[in-house]
Formats: structure tokens, C-alpha cells, sequence
């Protein structure tokens, strides 16, 4: 019989290796091509505070062991009570491991969730309560709540455009949308049990 489930491993976790071996083998076909290998390995070598894992188990094997495929991951960084989600790769499971990083971090009353999303994925990450905005700056603020409710996929570069005129780019440096497009753009959740409106 086979199962899907989500789990969250620690640095401290028994099988932390075991598992960050199956994400370096599987991610290729999980990132399809938007993160390169060359990066997955780099970060998972820093060894993330938390691995989010997206697995099917298959018991009906001729082993003893069941089989595991990851269906999705998420690498996840914590310092200075925040999370930072550096990676995330999923075939069709991206909204249940988004769901349940939120949900720890509520669990262990982590101020925010921080990520830099690509100009495609910006309204998805939206559904989720991420803004354009660093947490130290202006978490929650309702005028960039306001932006992103009308934000339709015909207004992004319109859009990318406003975020680097307000410096909400992952590089400093970066002042054209053809250069920030790479790097991605800051994306912040906040806690709403911390939340503080302007």
C-alpha cells in the first residue's frame, strides 16, 4: 500500500541525512529546471535548520524497506525568529508543504516567513498571505495588501517595476527588471498573531 505525507525534519532528526540524499537525488525532476542542481547541493550542504517533505511511501516491494519517492521539499532556514524559504519544489503538492511551513511557524510563534519569488509564482505566493515587503520594513502593511488584491498577470512588470523603485529587491544593486527577474523578489508572511498594520 502506498502513502502520501508531509514531514518536517530538524538538523537533529534521526533520518535528516537519509532524507537531504533523497532531495539531492530527486530534485532535479521536482524544480523542473527553475533551480539549478549546482544550488540544491550548495544549500544543502549549509544544512538547513528545517527540511519540509512531500514523500509517498510504497510498501509493495520485493525489499523488506519500502520504496520512498519525494513528490516535493522545501528548504527551509531559521534565524532571528523568522523563517527563510530558500527552496521549494513540488509536483503538485506545493500548497500543502506552503501550508504546513505556515503552520509551524504559528505552532512556534515564528514572527515571519520570508522568500524570494520568481515574477511567475508572485500572485501564488499572494494566496498565502505573502507580500511584497521586508519584515523589518513594513510587514503587513494594507497599502501593499492593496496593490497585490488588484495585481492581475497583465500588471506584473508594471508591478516589478513599483517594487524595485521601493528598494523590495532581493539584490541592492539591482535596478532594472530584466536583472531583478533572477535573483526573485522579498516575499513576507506575517504571523497575524504578531501582526502590525500601518
Amino acid at each position: 500500500m502506498s502513502s502520501t505525507e508531509i514531514i518536517v525534519l530538524d538538523t537533529k532528526s534521526e533520518n535528516y541525512d537519509t532524507m537531504a540524499s533523497y532531495i539531492v537525488g530527486q530534485a532535479p525532476g521536482l524544480c523542473h529546471g527553475a533551480v539549478s542542481h549546482t544550488y540544491i547541493l550548495q544549500q544543502m550542504g549549509e544544512k538547513p535548520n528545517y527540511i519540509f517533505l512531500s514523500i509517498k511511501t510504497n510498501d509493495k516491494t520485493r525489499s523488506k524497506a519500502p520504496f520512498i519517492t519525494v513528490s516535493g521539499f522545501a528548504i527551509v532556514f531559521a534565524k532571528n525568529n523568522a523563517y527563510y524559504i530558500d527552496v521549494i519544489c513540488a509536483k503538485g503538492v506545493g500548497s500543502r508543504l506552503i501550508n504546513t511551513i505556515l503552520l509551524q511557524a504559528r505552532m512556534q510563534r515564528i514572527r515571519f516567513v520570508t522568500l524570494s519569488a520568481l515574477p511567475n509564482v508572485i500572485t501564488y505566493y499572494r494566496k498565502f498571505g505573502f507580500v511584497n515587503t521586508a519584515p523589518h520594513e513594513t510587514c503587513g502593511t494594507r497599502e501593499m495588501t492593496r496593490k497585490l488584491a488588484k495585481l492581475t498577470h497583465e500588471d506584473i512588470p508594471d508591478f516589478l517595476t513599483y517594487l524595485i523603485s521601493k528598494g523590495h529587491v532581493r539584490k541592492k544593486w539591482c535596478t532594472k527588471v530584466e536583472t531583478c527577474d533572477s535573483e526573485g523578489y522579498p516575499m513576507t508572511w506575517c504571523n497575524p498573531d504578531f501582526r502590525v498594520s500601518k
